[in-house]
């Protein structure tokens, strides 16, 4: 993981966050599913990009070797794309 601090014309601050590969996207996907309101939502869409990416069954296995498997079964139903996707 990169991330990159610079400030904006007019003095906003911006962050820009660079996840390199499965796993680093893996864990930060589901890190913001916790507790993190704002950002559940892109966690959810991040966790099935990856999943259409890598085919269910090995996304699956991934998630598993990542996770407790008690963790996994309450992540599942997050691993599907919104509704709106």
């Amino acid at each position: 993981m990169e991330t990159k601090f610079e400030k904006l014309p007019g003095g906003d601050p911006q962050v820009t966050i660079t996840l390199t590969g499965g796993h680093d996207i893996f864990r930060f996907a589901v890190n913001m599913l916790d507790d993190q309101v704002e950002y559940h939502a892109e966690g959810r869409r991040l966790l099935a990009r990856l999943r259409k990416h890598m085919g269910v069954k090995p996304f699956e296995d991934f998630a598993l070797r990542l996770l407790t498997e008690y963790r996994f079964r309450m992540l599942r139903p997050y691993f599907r794309a919104p509704k709106e996707d």
